[in-house]
């Protein structure tokens, strides 16, 4: 079993709704890592606190707020793309999947590839019957200034990103308040 602490931006009354009930995932055709709930985890890259709220000032959240929710996830359903071994596996089953869908003409040459990212991800994570994944990826927005648009072609990652599948795996969450964040430290 694997504690994992995920903080998750978001509007305050989104926040009171989310701690009375619980996550409704993103599904939209666009997605880092497929159809799922997303939270900054802290790491070697950048603090989840920091991230979170340069994401809720990108969106523009008017009553902005951070969830620090705690998930508990079977070690062998946690994809961890961090890990060169989970990445080999990842890659294996993506190109079977892709080669599969184009000799079966399920995936045209001509399609618009912007959207192929998440088919990709929803497809090979529900192979791997993943409870969460795990990435290093690259946010221009949860940076702060006028850098963040400078060299939009450069995408280093700059933080950790976590979309959870089985959200049943939520053990807790809260609110942080604003003296939470002051002297919040990544653990």
């Amino acid at each position: 079993m694997s504690i994992v602490y995920g903080y998750h931006s978001t509007e305050r009354n989104a926040a009171l709704s989310i701690v009375g009930s619980t996550f409704r995932p993103s599904t939209s055709e666009e997605e880092w890592l497929g159809h799922a709930v997303y939270f900054f985890l802290c790491g070697e890259l950048k603090c989840a606190v920091r991230a979170g709220i340069g994401w809720g000032r990108y969106r523009k959240h008017k009553q902005p707020v951070l969830l620090e929710t705690i998930f508990d996830f079977d070690d062998e359903y946690l994809v961890d793309l961090r890990n060169e071994s989970e990445i080999a596996e990842f890659n294996k089953i993506s190109l079977a999947l892709v080669d599969r869908l184009y000799s079966e003409g399920m995936f045209p040459r001509d399609r618009n590839k912007k959207f192929d990212k998440t088919i990709i991800f929803n497809m090979v994570l529900r192979k791997m019957r993943a409870q969460a994944v795990i990435k290093n990826e690259h946010i221009a927005s949860i940076e702060s200034g006028n850098y963040s648009y400078a060299l939009p072609s450069i995408t280093v990652p700059n933080c950790t990103i976590m979309g959870v599948r089985d959200i049943n795996r939520l053990k807790s969450n809260r609110i942080l308040t604003t003296s939470d964040v002051a002297k919040h430290v990544c653990k």
